[in-house]
């Protein structure tokens, strides 16, 4: 597994510039980057999530982000309208003709606190393959972070392609499995004759 560490306060930074392996000292050392880390009252969440999904492709893995924030934006862009849509276009994969034809990462969000913006943190989620999640304030973050991560950090199918021949109207309720899910795929098929 790989993985790299952001920070998005009132600029954002990253413990290193690349993706590395989680090896046990790479992780502890992101640990250590991370307990240094002191909070600034700002949230440029825009630029977090932007900086995430124009990360490398990795070919043999999942792409995942998993934002963790009090999900206000204040910095940069703050409008979540504009920043769904910029974020949207910018995790697309389009053809030669512009169309989109798919996306590059899943992006989690993880709203902390009983005032976090679950709604439109969760519709940048959805509109780009990933879930949101709120703790409350009087949850345990640690745990809960933990199950979240571990419930969607190795996914059993990743941008599925399913093809029916014959079968038009065709849609399926999304291109990623996690465990203890369930992928529907629906469409008409054409009359059955003997």
């Amino acid at each position: 597994m790989l993985f790299r560490s952001q920070e998005f306060n009132s600029k954002t930074s990253a413990w290193t510039p690349n993706t590395v392996q989680a090896t046990a000292e790479n992780i502890e050392n992101a640990k250590k980057w991370v307990n240094s880390l002191t909070a600034g009252g700002m949230t440029a969440l825009y630029s977090g999530v932007f900086n995430s999904v124009q990360r490398p492709l990795d070919s043999n893995r999942a792409n995942l982000a998993f934002i963790i924030s009090d999900g206000y934006p204040t910095v940069g862009i703050k409008r979540w309208s504009d920043i769904q849509a910029s974020i949207l276009d910018a995790n697309s994969i389009k053809n030669n003709q512009g169309e989109e034809i798919g996306q590059k990462w899943a992006i989690f969000n993880f709203g902390i606190g009983n005032g976090a913006p679950m709604f439109e943190l969760s519709k940048l989620s959805t509109w780009n393959m990933g879930v949101g999640r709120q703790v409350f304030d009087d949850a345990d973050v640690h745990a809960q972070l933990t199950e979240f991560f571990n419930e969607y950090s190795i996914p059993l199918v990743w941008n599925n392609q399913f093809h029916y021949s014959g079968a038009s109207e065709f849609d399926c309720s999304g291109t990623n499995l996690y465990a203890d899910q369930e992928l529907t795929c629906i469409g008409k098929l054409p009359p059955y004759n003997k």
